[in-house]
């Protein structure tokens, strides 16, 4: 009888461990802040802050974002890829409208409601991102 009380808390504590990351986990929509912040970026007049909202769906990514340093009122769309390692880690491409891309390397948080890390885009511009889960 204890073998089997044994047994049973171990199978109860076992399945209480976080489940390994896949890339359905960001399937949603998520509110995503970015700030470039390569000291390059002030000299050259590249500097800005970000808000995209994203929709992804099985790691195809569709978005719409807001960025400091284009024209008030001008919204850069895009479309990309995501994918979620089993450690929780994202690797994400975006292609912007205007034909710029840029890649994230990214952290999912414990609850998968959220990640956190870094972008670097193809003029050379690097940042820091975060988002939500809505």
């Amino acid at each position: 009888m204890k073998k089997i009380v044994i047994l049973l808390s171990g199978l109860l504590l076992s399945s209480q461990v976080t489940a390994a990351c896949k890339t359905q986990n960001l399937d949603g929509d998520w509110v995503m802040y970015q700030v470039a912040v390569s000291p390059i970026d002030a000299a050259q007049g590249k500097e800005h802050t970000g808000k995209c909202e994203l929709n992804i769906v099985s790691g195809d990514v569709s978005l719409a974002c807001d960025m400091t340093i284009l024209p008030e009122g001008v919204i850069a769309g895009g479309t990309g890829n995501a994918y979620v390692n089993d450690d929780c880690s994202v690797e994400m491409d975006l292609t912007f409208a205007n034909g710029l891309t840029s890649s994230f390397d990214l952290q999912l948080s414990n609850n998968k409601q959220a990640f956190i890390g870094r972008w670097v885009n193809a003029a050379g511009v690097v940042g820091t991102t975060s988002a939500m889960q809505r």
